[in-house]
């Protein structure tokens, strides 16, 4: 089914899932697929490929001049400025923002401020940049989580045994500058990602109450009613911003992205691909592990119906279904959720001017 013309804009679109759901999107829409990539190149190529397998004119697959390294702030304002000046040359909106690209469990590192890669490509940047766009949508924004934010659920890579941050300065330690409360390794490089994953759950739920006065859904009666004293609920200025929803989705384990390379290294991720169509036939495996085309195309889904689903949800192969315990709390969705906010607006340096025009 041809769906109407719109313009669904997704980061990390050159690879893995992101690309999945770029040819995805171009082939089931008539609108523009804006491919927001730190790689101008691998963009170009993916969008003559498209236009090429799919018979898609060029016009609607939008590769801009500027491109989008999530991970800095500069590069994250740039685009959105460069973003923002082609949708008014265009007389366009925003159908759907897909905050998509991320980076694994990789080896500890900094970006050009000293804060941790992972949190910073994963949240951080996905942060600003929706907050910058977000006087430019009409319909939803979609951030690419995963269960693993959830450590009770028993997925590998969780660690129920260490608690969440607790004070300002622990999320500061631990959030920006990745000093998890472990040894150097591979389960410290887990929890970091998996951080990153929870924040922007919790960045989720926060947002659709700012615009919307919006619950997540499978929230407790007697967290709601904590929740809606909340300050600044349902306070967005935006003439539009009554109707933008606000969901989380994972997408499962997928052995053919790089993900598992990036986490236990090149040969092991290799070995995992091989065994893939093997492991899924054990119940386990076949639980959390989904294909490329799969994922991709529930991501698809999505973007594409901004009104089905309703606002602040969490989804699973396109059906929503509880978040964790502690993001659906009332401790993570009061105390938590807002002391992330603020302390994301002074991270990324948002100002008032920037806040208010965002209608926040």
């Amino acid at each position: 089914m041809d769906i109407p013309e719109g313009v669904y804009v997704i980061t990390g679109a050159t690879h893995g899932l992101g690309r999945a759901c770029a040819m995805e999107l171009a082939q089931r829409s008539l609108g523009c697929v804006v491919l927001a990539c730190r790689n101008r190149v691998l963009a170009v190529n993916l969008a003559n490929t498209i236009c090429e397998e799919f018979k898609v004119s060029r016009g609607r697959i939008i590769v801009l001049e500027e491109t989008l390294d999530l991970s800095e702030e500069l590069s994250v304002r740039r685009y959105a400025l460069s973003l923002s000046n082609w949708l008014k040359e265009e007389r366009k909106t925003i159908t759907t923002l897909i905050n998509n690209a991320g980076i694994g469990g990789a080896r500890f590192s900094t970006n050009s401020r000293g804060y941790d890669l992972v949190i910073s490509t994963n949240y951080l940047g996905h942060f600003l940049l929706t907050i910058l766009l977000l006087p430019y949508i009409r319909g939803r924004v979609v951030n690419v989580s995963s269960q693993n934010h959830d450590p009770e659920n028993g997925i590998p890579g969780t660690h129920p045994e260490i608690s969440y941050p607790q004070t300002e300065s622990e999320y500061i330690g631990q959030a920006l500058y990745g000093r998890v409360p472990l040894p150097e390794g591979l389960k410290a490089r887990e929890l970091r990602l998996s951080r990153s994953k929870l924040f922007q759950i919790l960045f989720t739920y926060e947002l659709s109450r700012r615009i919307n006065g919006s619950y997540p859904q499978y929230i407790a009666d007697s967290v709601k009613e904590v929740v809606t004293n909340l300050p600044h609920g349902n306070s967005c200025k935006l003439a539009e911003g009554k109707s933008i929803s606000v969901i989380a989705m994972c997408p499962g384990v997928l052995p053919e992205s790089n993900a598992m390379s990036c986490m236990l290294g090149p040969t092991a991720g290799f070995i995992i691909w091989l065994l893939s169509r093997i492991l899924r036939m054990i119940p386990y495996c076949r639980r959390l592990m989904r294909t490329l085309k799969e994922s991709g195309h529930h991501l698809a889904n999505l973007a594409l119906f901004p009104r089905d689903g309703g606002t602040a949800g969490f989804f699973v192969d396109g059906v929503a279904v509880p978040s964790s315990k502690f993001t659906l709390s009332s401790d993570g969705l009061t105390k938590h959720a807002i002391m992330l906010w603020d302390l994301s607006v002074q991270w990324t340096n948002l100002t008032e001017d920037e806040l208010k025009a965002a209608g926040l």
